[in-house]
């Protein structure tokens, strides 16, 4: 069975294919075509288009036991984000979301891994609206 691009283990890649796939993804992101990252939304575009400016990502992924997916945003700690641009960052994962009908997203919650320059990482769990605390 082939594997689709989408579907490819990235482990394996060379650093030139590497090269290749950020360079088309980014070429991708520049054109409008791209379904990841900045998806054509009705709310929020010109934030949206702002941290698509300031080089602000995410990565999507699934936890080992969950079911749905979710998305990482890696940030410096130099960054700071407005309450506008996080509201934008929802907006996107929502609208990504409805692109891709057959996957279960999870878009009540995003995850923010923020960097240190002494390779510190903390991951800040942020929610759309209030959400009760668990304990």
């Amino acid at each position: 069975m082939a594997s689709t691009p989408a579907q490819r283990d990235l482990a394996d890649i060379s650093d030139a294919e590497a090269q290749d796939l950020i360079s088309s993804k980014l070429q991708a992101l520049k054109t409008g075509t791209a379904r990841l990252g900045l998806v054509a939304s009705t709310n929020n575009q010109d934030e949206a288009q702002e941290l698509l400016q300031a080089g602000i990502a995410a990565i999507k992924g699934r936890r080992k036991d969950a079911k749905a997916h979710e998305f990482v945003v890696p940030l410096t700690i130099t960054q700071h984000l407005r309450p506008s641009q996080i509201d934008a960052i929802f907006t996107l994962v929502e609208a990504h979301a409805a692109a891709c009908p057959g996957e279960d997203v999870d878009t009540s919650r995003v995850m923010l891994a923020i960097i240190a320059p002494d390779s510190t990482l903390v991951y800040y769990q942020i929610s759309k609206g209030m959400v009760k605390p668990i304990n």
